[in-house]
């Protein structure tokens, strides 16, 4: 997932459809689902050889889904997090306040992960 996401932003034909992402103007959960269908079926076919060489069943595949989803949506969501929580949550998923910079209009920023 994090080498496929750095391709999205370092890769210009990549990043046409990633972007679409990324100018979301208010970032809340629902930016989530702002994906370029193009990006939604290549992410899909970048999946498929990663999920044979792990030996993944179809199972635990749709529980890592399920379980990516609940977080992609955590550090998309627009909450006000209290400042420990926060720290907790960085030390073990993507907080809502550091993947805010990650969503900056600063380039730089936007190609941080």
């Amino acid at each position: 997932m994090y080498a496929w996401h750095r391709a999205n932003h370092r890769i210009p034909f990549l990043w046409r459809f990633h972007r679409v992402h990324h100018t979301d103007p208010a970032m809340d959960c629902t930016t989530t689902l702002r994906f370029h269908p193009d990006e939604i079926l290549l992410s899909g076919l970048a999946n498929v050889p990663v999920i044979v060489a792990l030996g993944m069943s179809l199972q635990t595949s749709a529980l890592y889904k399920a379980v990516m989803a609940a977080v992609i949506l955590l550090h998309h969501s627009n909450l006000a997090v209290p400042a420990r929580t926060d720290r907790g949550l960085l030390r073990i998923v993507v907080a809502p306040s550091i993947h805010r910079v990650h969503h900056s209009e600063i380039r730089a920023e936007t190609d941080s992960n």
